[in-house]
């Protein structure tokens, strides 16, 4: 079933083991729009670079992906 209004969902540590396995179970759902993230700067084009004590990044990064 495809969603009109896909929840978005924000994975901090994509690059990492842990981080990396659940952006790639929730990128097989139809039902989410996921954001990955990683506190350097990756070589995955895919994840966005994030420092989450950066309260500055934090709503730069809500503001340009539209989550809410």
């Amino acid at each position: 079933m495809l969603l009109k209004n896909k929840m978005k969902i924000v994975v901090t540590g994509a690059s990492g083991l842990l981080g990396r396995e659940v952006l790639k179970a929730l990128k097989q759902s139809d039902k989410f729009s996921v954001v990955g993230t990683c506190f350097k700067r990756s070589t995955n084009p895919e994840l966005h670079p994030l420092d989450i004590t950066s309260q500055e990044q934090l709503l730069k990064l809500f503001h340009d992906k539209k989550v809410n």
